[in-house]
């Protein structure tokens, strides 16, 4: 057991601070008294034993601790405390404390300048640096600081605390019953719990999926065994197939032949039908030709053949008297054809010549392109520019170029317009020339289109003298082809969007359809007739041409008008849509010199962006990696200062675990001793605590346990040791981290929410230059898009212009051949009068003709084919049944065949790829099913481990919490508060007093396992009416059952330091009580005498309790002096030691 031997102090308080000046006392078991008048320094050895063993200053630091260096008239004091203790171990150990106090004009500055703990044994010293003191202490006395400051070492003026507030009670009570201590295990174990139990769930969450898995590979193995069933079943029915198509083939065979046969009998069938037709068909044309049947007798048709043979005879002569006509007429045609091939070579002269007409423009046009080039005046000048007024549009642009330009091309410029002008005029010549060989070509075609008609009409007059029908039908025919052609026209005019050009081609066809009433009526003149068939052809193609080109332009000019807000024109598009192409060019390049700004002002933007989103990111990255250090030593859910001061409360308190187990080793080794030494003195075997009897069986049971015990102690200390150099390292290294922690503190209050805030302001301003570029981009693409049709527009336009003008010339010729036509249509009416006799005529000679020859022939022939043809068919008839059901039989069997033939390869490949898939799956599902298998083994064996774990984690926790209840009842049965208050207290009012303890359940819950205790101090008053005492006590009860409290937690929890301190215990008592207490301590004293480090300390200024407590233990001769301490001449404070001299 642990004791404290001497204690020196200098320059504490009253005490000097030269080296002269050194108080020593020395404590003498079992009883130091220490008596001294108010102020002389008695209650300093107090605060002194509290420092040393707690490190504990008393109210206001070390500035009021230390001497005042003003009383000494120096700048610095010095002071230092010695003590001398003796560990468990009984091992001796000097423990020093040097302080300094340094006055700087008004101000003192306080330091702790040394701590030195001596091993007497071996002379070796340890600093503050090298171990903790207040760890050391702890474990050197065998208690913990709490007990030390409560219990052992309390100071006067807080030694009423039994009776203080809830939570100050409670802090005091939970700190001496090592209750967080407990509460921290209870947290680890739920901790450790609450993981295992998050394992158990993940590892059912594993073993789920993959239960799920198995069952699946175990649906498909029975699918691939179905499957393979159902394979061999296909191969058996595909055997029996191959069977029946041989069947088949040779059924086949049979039914060829039959086939053969029927389509022989079928040709032939047809063939006869196709005779019967035939002769019905000549029979039905011989009865229509024969219109008149002549009811005459044999005799006059004789006769009427004879005159026949006079009338063919005339119709010679007329036919010689034609060819003689046509002979001629053939003759005038050569002569015409002449002609027609001389014009046409003048004609292949005068396209020579316009073709080279048009290389002079196509090299007018080149010098225009370079003159274009040479100027950058981005003329859009095209190959088919040849019209004078687009020419001339070329040439005022460029001259609009040359204008503008800069001063000194001024001499250049006439020079240029010069030539412009020369060009010009021989454009003006060129166009003249052109136009002339235009005109001059026109009419040779028009003249060779006269000559073609006429030789045309000559050809035809030739035909119809040789074939008056063959005329008429063309005539018919040509009417045809007439009226095919204006409905056509009306068609195509009718679909027009141009009213204007509706009513006129609408007036056309009226007049057409009048022609048309006259040509149908009677042939007319068939030279104008072609004429102005070919104008009005000419008209409908160009009116065609020009609608639809306007068609064109519309749907390519619509956009752009309507974007423009612009009409269509009547006329002069080419000027309207010109002036609305330059409009758009203006808006085109103020839009190029707005984007261009803003690309510029993106660029900007976009690099700052960059810039900051690098900075940002690099101090993200930073900022993570502040974290990551922090959080791999801290962790998620603590600050890094709360966990040093988590850190260093459990360092401290691990320290004081291992005094606990010095501590306990020390009474431990004492019981060994005690129970040894009575079994040698052969006296009474009694319990070394509590000193009740005990028989041998109880001693040797006592014995093996306090053997046990001893054995696991050393290995108990070894883990808190271990934990106690985890634990400094850790607090070592968080300490480092401090730097770290006010870095990242920084980047996140600072430095990344400003960067931030810049890197969205610029991305809002880049999301913004981008919408307005992008919206400058639509409406210059737009805009550019609608200028490029405007421009592609402008020569179609040019030729809608000219094509218009055409139009209207051609349609003023077309006015001009129908007022000539309608005059010489009188004149054709007496040539077609002749032409239909003759027609008429051919065909009554004709119609008799054939009647005379053939019609009895052709009679009887068809009445015997039409007999052969109707046995034939009754033959056939027969055996149509039979041939419907052959071939319907033949091509169901075809089909089967065919389709046979082209499943079964398919079918084949597909079985081989089936029975590889499926063996593949089989063994696939097969590795899988095995190793699913070993996974669910496994994970099922990790659970029952990780389930055995939860259940012995739980059984620890209850065990742990019945072990802290029964150790508290325990305690608090040690304290024997009930039996001193009897035995102290004097009154009747209060029969005893007791310390109770219970669980608040008020604040405990099931979510939480801390458990919080209420303590307060009873007292029980007559009936057995329990109150508590706080606050219903008088002064001097107060200090009683303070004192009698610090007693009895004494005796219960300072096993391993049997020493207490008394200050001013006498305090607001009465004699009576006074004297009271002084008996009790003395029992206390008389009972522990036998004890070797049994210590009481009793500080105190009443001299008549130092005589009362003497007297009282007089009878044990152990207490035969005192310390008195008082001032001395200098006015500091000594200790002198005195002996025991009192009168009785």
């Amino acid at each position: 057991m642990s004791r404290i031997s001497k204690l020196s102090i200098r320059g504490i308080r009253g005490f000097g601070p030269e080296e002269s000046d050194t108080q020593r006392i020395t404590f003498t078991p079992p009883l130091t008294l220490i008596l001294g008048h108010n102020g002389a320094g008695k209650s300093t050895i107090i605060e002194c034993l509290r420092m040393m063993t707690t490190s504990d200053m008393p109210p206001g630091q070390g500035q009021c601790f230390i001497h005042d260096p003003s009383l000494s008239g120096k700048a610095t004091t010095h002071a230092k405390i010695e003590m001398r203790l003796t560990d468990a171990k009984d091992r001796s150990f000097d423990v020093s404390k040097i302080f300094a106090l340094t006055r700087k004009d008004k101000t003192f500055k306080f330091s702790t300048t040394d701590t030195t703990i001596n091993n007497l044994e071996n002379n070796q010293s340890m600093g503050s640096k090298c171990c903790d003191v207040n760890s050391f202490m702890s474990q050197s006395l065998g208690v913990p600081k709490a007990v030390l400051q409560n219990v052992i070492f309390c100071h006067h003026s807080e030694s009423d605390w039994p009776l203080g507030e809830g939570k100050a009670l409670k802090e005091r009570f939970d700190a001496i019953f090592s209750a967080t201590k407990y509460v921290e295990v209870l947290e680890v174990l739920n901790k450790e719990k609450k993981e295992v139990k998050a394992k158990v769930n993940e590892l059912e969450a594993l073993r789920r999926p993959i239960t799920e898995k198995l069952t699946n590979y175990k649906n498909d193995l029975q699918a691939i065994t179905s499957k393979k069933s159902r394979l061999d079943q296909r191969k058996a029915e595909l055997d029996a197939t191959r069977r029946q198509e041989q069947e088949v083939s040779k059924e086949r065979a049979k039914i060829d032949r039959e086939y053969h046969e029927f389509a022989a009998l079928e040709q032939e069938y047809v063939r006869r039908v196709e005779e019967y037709k035939s002769c019905k068909n000549r029979l039905d044309e011989l009865q229509e030709g024969v219109q008149e049947v002549m009811d005459l007798s044999r005799e006059e048709l004789e006769e009427e053949l004879k005159n026949f043979d006079q009338r063919m005879a005339d119709r010679k002569q007329q036919v010689e008297q034609s060819k003689l006509e046509l002979r001629k007429m053939k003759d005038a045609n050569e002569k015409k054809w002449s002609e027609l091939r001389e014009k046409e070579s003048s004609l292949v002269r005068l396209e020579g010549e316009y073709r080279q007409h048009e290389q002079a423009i196509q090299k007018m046009l080149a010098s225009l392109r370079s003159l274009n080039r040479a100027l950058d005046a981005k003329v859009d000048i095209k190959s088919d520019d040849y019209a004078e007024h687009r020419i001339d549009g070329h040439v005022n642009r460029l001259d609009e170029v040359i204008k503008t330009a800069e001063g000194d091309l001024a001499a250049k410029k006439k020079h240029f317009s010069k030539e412009i002008e020369s060009l010009q005029a021989k454009i003006r010549d060129e166009t003249e020339q052109k136009a002339s060989y235009k005109t001059r070509l026109d009419s040779l075609r028009n003249k060779q289109d006269e000559l073609m008609m006429e030789m045309a009409l000559k050809n035809q007059e030739l035909k119809e003298v040789a074939s008056i029908g063959v005329k008429m039908d063309q005539f018919d025919e040509d009417i045809r082809n007439m009226k095919e052609s204006v409905e056509k026209l009306k068609k195509v005019t009718s679909e027009s969007a141009l009213e204007k050009l509706t009513q006129e081609i609408e007036d056309i066809a009226c007049k057409e359809s009048q022609f048309n009433e006259e040509l149908n009526s009677a042939t007319k003149n068939s030279a104008a007739r072609n004429k102005i068939k070919t104008l009005e052809n000419q008209i409908s193609k160009k009116a065609k041409a020009i609608n639809t080109l306007k068609l064109r332009m519309i749907r390519e000019l619509k956009e752009p008008f309507a974007a423009m807000e612009l009409q269509f024109p009547s006329n002069e598009w080419a000027r309207v849509v010109k002036g609305a192409r330059s409009t758009l060019d203006d808006e085109v390049t103020q839009l190029r010199k707005t984007l261009e700004a803003k690309t510029r002002e993106m660029t900007k933007c976009q690099t700052e962006l960059d810039m900051g989103e690098k900075e940002l990111t690099k101090l993200q990255h930073r900022l993570k990696e502040l974290r990551d250090k922090i959080d791999d030593e801290v962790g998620l859910e603590r600050t890094l200062d709360e966990t040093i001061i988590e850190t260093e409360e459990q360092l401290n308190e691990m320290r004081n675990q291992d005094s606990i187990f010095i501590g306990t080793q020390h009474i431990y080794t004492r019981y060994k001793k005690k129970m040894a030494e009575q079994r040698r003195t052969h006296s009474e075997q009694c319990c070394p605590l509590c000193e009740r009897s005990m028989v041998d069986s109880e001693v040797k049971n006592l014995d093996s346990k306090l053997e046990r015990l001893m054995s696991e102690l050393p290995k108990l200390r070894e883990g808190s040791k271990k934990e106690v150099t985890d634990l400094s390292d850790k607090l070592g290294t968080l300490n480092l981290l401090k730097r770290d922690d006010q870095e990242k503190v920084k980047l996140e209050d600072d430095q990344i929410p400003a960067l931030e805030k810049h890197v969205r302001s610029l991305r809002d301003q880049l999301r913004d230059l981008t919408t307005q570029i992008e919206e400058l981009q639509k409406q210059l693409e737009m805009k550019s898009e609608m200028s490029a049709a405007l421009n592609s527009q402008i020569g179609s336009c040019d030729m809608y212009d000219s094509g218009v003008r055409e139009l209207d010339g051609l349609r003023s010729e077309l006015k001009k051949e129908q007022v000539e036509l309608e005059e010489d249509c009188r004149d054709v009416d007496d040539v077609m009068v002749d032409i239909n006799e003759a027609k008429e005529n051919r065909k009554k000679l004709e119609k008799e003709w054939k009647s005379k020859q053939d019609q009895m022939q052709e009679l009887n022939n068809l009445q015997v084919k039409l007999s052969e043809t109707k046995n034939s068919r009754l033959k056939l008839i027969n055996k149509a049944g039979q041939e419907t059901q052959i071939k319907q039989a033949l091509e169901k069997l075809e089909k089967e065949n065919v389709q046979l033939d082209k499943d079964l390869p398919e079918i084949e490949a597909k079985l081989s790829k089936v029975i590889k898939s499926l063996d593949e799956l089989e063994s696939s599902c097969s590795k899988l099913l095995r190793q699913q298998e070993r996974q669910i083994e496994d994970l099922s064996s990790k659970l029952l481990r990780v389930k055995q774990e939860r259940e012995d984690l739980s059984k620890a926790l209850r065990s742990l919490e019945e072990y802290e209840q029964s150790g508290k009842k325990d305690k608090m049965n040690a304290a024997k508060e009930e039996d001193l208050w009897i035995n102290v207290y004097k009154g009747n009012d209060i029969e005893n007093i007791e310390i109770k303890f219970n669980e608040d359940t008020g604040s405990t819950s099931k979510s939480t396992t801390k458990r919080n205790y209420q303590y307060r101090v009873v007292m029980k008053r007559q009936g057995g009416i329990e109150q508590d005492m706080r606050s219903r006590c008088s002064a001097g009860q107060r200090v009683l059952a303070s004192l009698i409290v610090r007693l009895a937690l004494a005796e219960a929890f300072c096993d391993g330091c049997a020493m207490l301190a008394l200050d001013e215990p006498t305090t607001n008592l009465d004699h009576e009580n006074m004297m009271s207490l002084a008996e009790t301590l003395a029992e206390i004293v008389r009972k522990r005498k036998t004890e070797k480090n049994f210590q009481m300390v009793v500080i105190t200024h009443d001299e008549s309790f130092v005589i009362a407590l003497s007297k009282c233990l007089h009878d044990i001769g152990e207490v035969r002096h005192y310390y008195k301490v008082e001032k001395n001449e200098d006015n500091l404070s000594e200790i002198r030691k005195r002996n025991l001299d009192f009168e009785e």
